[in-house]
């Protein structure tokens, strides 16, 4: 099993596993370093989050941004939780947003990233 585990790796990958023996082993050394690259994504993918500014774009390009790095969440099985959506979409757009944000914050229903892109397009 192990000489079909081996075989069946890149050589980057084998050089993860080279001193283990055991299945269990490389089992193990393959997903500690898989976990350590999700998460290094994943605060990654926060960052590009955090320094999104709408700035000169349009709100649709901005919406465009931010949906396109919240996809990649899920393209690594870290889905974007709606918390995150209200937490880094408003922090990206300008004062001048800030009755949208308001009439967002308080609707009744969760709001989705595409509601959000219904009620501003033109």
């Amino acid at each position: 099993m192990n000489r079909f585990l081996k075989s069946s790796l890149t050589p980057m990958m084998t050089s993860y596993i080279v001193n283990y023996g055991t299945a269990y082993e490389i089992r193990e050394a393959l997903s500690k370093h898989f976990d350590s690259t999700s998460t290094a994504r994943i605060l990654g993918f926060k960052s590009q989050l955090t320094n999104l500014r709408k700035e000169s774009t349009t709100i649709n390009q901005y919406l465009f941004q931010f949906k396109e790095i919240a996809d990649k969440f899920a393209a690594i099985c870290e889905p974007f939780s709606y918390k995150d959506h209200l937490g880094y979409f408003p922090e990206g757009l300008g004062p001048e947003y800030d009755a949208f944000i308001t009439f967002v914050e308080n609707m009744d229903d969760r709001v989705s990233i595409e509601d959000v892109e219904s009620i501003v397009e033109p």
